[in-house]
């Protein structure tokens, strides 16, 4: 009976040598994201790959905490004339706005760099909305 592969194969940027180099091993827990002393976070490929016994260098283990599991996507509900000056369109900035609203609650995002984190380094995105001119008139009131 041959053993299953139960290693998930991963990296980090080993943060001693400049410009940095990558760790690539597999280890117990090793699917869980984590890091380890002198290195980045752990990074998945999008193809999980496994390995039958642990590989490369077995370093300390450091579990991620709830804090570095999450990260912010913050939209800034107004539109301004910065979009304008930098040619987003008033249609454009409202369907962006749309695509946010319909991306708010989802484990993955629509845009790459939020698909990115939370695949690449298995992420937990917080969406959150900002109004500019809500959050002045509320500081206006509390005066």
């Amino acid at each position: 009976m041959s053993e299953r592969p139960h290693y998930e194969l991963h990296e980090h940027a080993d943060l001693r040598t400049n410009p940095h180099t990558d760790i690539r091993h597999a280890h117990p827990a090793g699917s869980t994201p984590h890091s380890h002393p002198d290195t980045g976070p752990a990074r998945y490929e999008r193809r999980k790959q496994f390995r039958v016994k642990p590989n490369g260098p077995q370093l300390a283990y450091i579990p991620r905490s709830p804090a570095e599991s999450t990260f912010r996507v913050v939209f800034v509900d107004e539109y301004t004339p910065g979009h304008a000056s930098a040619g987003i369109s008033r249609e454009r900035w409202e369907a962006e706005r749309a695509a946010f609203l319909a991306d708010m609650g989802k484990q993955t995002g629509g845009t790459y760099a939020i698909d990115r984190l939370v695949r690449m380094f298995r992420l937990i995105p917080i969406y959150e909305i900002r109004n500019p001119n809500a959050e002045a008139k509320e500081a206006a009131d509390d005066d």
